[in-house]
């Protein structure tokens, strides 16, 4: 498993996301091997993770935007 530390512009992006806002971070877009696809909802944010292969391998629902980048740092 790899770390990934968002920089300040990505941290930036999710803490100003609105409701019905999604963000993707990371992705073979960038040469990274995982993306996370965090969509902002009324009851907080979900989390999607998905590998290389396109194949999702985790859904994780947040209430704060400080869960979501602890998780996404340390997944």
């Amino acid at each position: 498993m790899s770390f990934m530390k968002l920089s300040l512009s990505r941290k930036a992006n999710l803490e100003g996301m609105l409701i019905g806002d999604q963000v993707t971070i990371g992705g073979p877009a960038v040469e990274e091997n995982i993306r996370f696809e965090v969509l902002r909802n009324e009851s907080g944010f979900e989390n999607k993770v998905f590998d290389r292969l396109v194949k999702k391998l985790d859904k994780e629902p947040f209430s704060t935007v400080d869960q979501v980048i602890k998780y996404i740092e340390t997944y």
